[in-house]
């Protein structure tokens, strides 16, 4: 059941002139098609969606490197039968973007690509660890929650966290 913003029910959102289609939509309607391809013809236990998943757990579990992991689905390719699903290559060692054909790496001031530098790198930044350090002092967790706990609440806006926003 759909609900518009006056509670109105049955609103017809799939027939609406003005919803277009997104161009990446045909990349979304691959990895569904992909969520119910068998791994290899016959296959029964696992999809090639699955498959994938499974293998970059394993990865980002025990540390791959991108050339360790990109070596692991070509093995994967080779032992399992003809016709499999399994990528040989994940396009790991490629120089330009498929998508926008944009340089992999940085350029230098002269225009130059400077090889080994990427240009965007993805950081992980692990945050629970940082916030079990930030509360192991009482100190520190008196500081940290003075928001909650310690400030008068009567309607005297005295910080940003006071306003009614």
């Amino acid at each position: 059941m759909i609900l518009d913003l006056g509670g109105n029910e049955d609103v017809d959102v799939l027939n609406d002139e003005d919803h277009d289609i997104s161009p990446n939509s045909n990349e979304f309607m691959q990895f569904v098609e992909d969520r119910d391809k068998p791994l290899y013809h016959g296959c029964t236990k696992s999809t090639k969606m699955n498959g994938l998943v499974q293998t970059f757990n394993l990865k980002a579990k025990h540390g791959f490197s991108d050339s360790c992991y990109t070596d692991i689905l070509i093995l994967f390719h080779t032992l399992l039968p003809d016709g499999n699903e399994v990528p040989g290559d994940l396009n790991v060692d490629a120089k330009k973007c498929p998508s926008c054909d944009a340089s992999r790496w940085k350029l230098a001031k002269d225009g130059s690509e400077k090889v080994g530098v990427q240009a965007k790198t993805l950081w992980y930044f692990p945050l629970i660890p940082r916030f079990r350090r930030m509360f192991q002092s009482t100190v520190s967790t008196k500081e940290l929650i003075w928001h909650a706990r310690g400030r008068k609440k009567d309607g005297m806006m005295r910080h940003p966290g006071d306003s009614p926003t």
